[in-house]
């Protein structure tokens, strides 16, 4: 019961959901999208049964088909959650003898599909993710070529700007607070945005500690959510480093840091030291930004 409230509360509280839900029609479409194909694959992983196999294919197929219609970049998401379901299964399904063997079976089919699939778009996923990359980027360089983003992040090598471009796009902007000066809903919500993420990153941190502890908690299902959080997350650092693209993948973020049970005083406390220390982080790079810009 306390996670549940606590997952109406993220979803309640999130600043890109406001920004889709007043703005961004496409985006809610996408983020709509990409939460079921998450779902159904959460759905197989927990119960690898026949008709959620069928629901499985399915709905990655019709995803495959149609998520390209509302953002050409994003047609490489079913075969992303393809592969980290994949690799979630292999490495840490615990199943013996024969169902093991069918999940084996199916892993390979999956692959082959997956290589096939590849093969038949490459030219035209390649294209999109090329494309979305350069056009994001000369609008950032038309809209600040001098800032310290363009320097310090965009116009970098691609390893540092993975980075480098992951952590900004959980802590933009820098200044916080410089949404509300630009007079528009769409940058007073990513502003608001900021925050919700500064309450949400030390959560989160608690929880890839309790999964890097604790052998038990990796499940396949649950895997399978940190493996699409931080591939796509990197996927964005790399392409378009725009925050709102990583409003589409936020549900299964917050479904991972639901993992601490915060009624158990060791985790509350937990939570309190890293939010401290994210914070004292966060003052840190607001008081460079200041002494730089001043």
């Amino acid at each position: 019961t306390s996670r549940l409230h606590r997952l109406i509360l993220l979803f309640s509280m999130c600043g890109l959901f406001w920004l889709f839900a007043a703005l961004h029609v496409r985006d809610a479409a996408i983020l709509l999208s990409v939460t079921s194909l998450s779902y159904v694959w959460i759905r197989f992983l927990e119960k690898p049964e026949i008709q959620n196999i069928v629901l499985l294919v399915g709905a990655t197929v019709f995803t495959f088909a149609f998520i390209g219609l509302f953002r050409a970049e994003f047609l490489f998401v079913p075969l992303a959650m393809l592969f980290a379901g994949l690799a979630a299964i292999l490495m840490f399904s615990k199943f013996r003898g024969t169902r093991k063997v069918i999940i084996y079976i199916l892993g390979l089919i999956g692959f082959v599909i997956m290589g096939v699939l590849y093969l038949n778009f490459q030219g035209e996923l390649f294209s999109s993710l090329v494309g979305g990359y350069q056009a994001y980027r000369e609008v950032a360089a038309d809209g600040s070529s001098d800032s310290l983003g363009m320097a310090l992040i965009v116009n970098q090598p691609i390893l540092l700007r993975l980075i480098l471009g992951s952590a900004y796009l959980y802590i933009f902007p820098i200044p916080f607070w410089s949404g509300i000066d630009l007079g528009t809903a769409y940058h007073l919500f990513k502003s608001y945005n900021a925050l919700f993420f500064y309450a949400l990153i030390p959560l989160m941190a608690l929880s890839f500690l309790i999964i890097v502890r604790d052998r038990a908690v990796r499940t396949p299902s649950l895997m399978f959510l940190m493996f699409i959080m931080i591939g796509f997350t990197l996927a964005i650092a790399g392409t378009s480093l725009e925050g709102r693209h990583l409003g589409a993948f936020l549900v299964p973020f917050l479904v991972l840091v639901l993992l601490p049970d915060l009624t158990l005083k060791k985790y509350r406390h937990t939570y309190k030291i890293l939010l401290v220390i994210f914070l004292f982080v966060v003052v840190m790079l607001h008081l460079t930004w200041l002494v730089i810009k001043l």
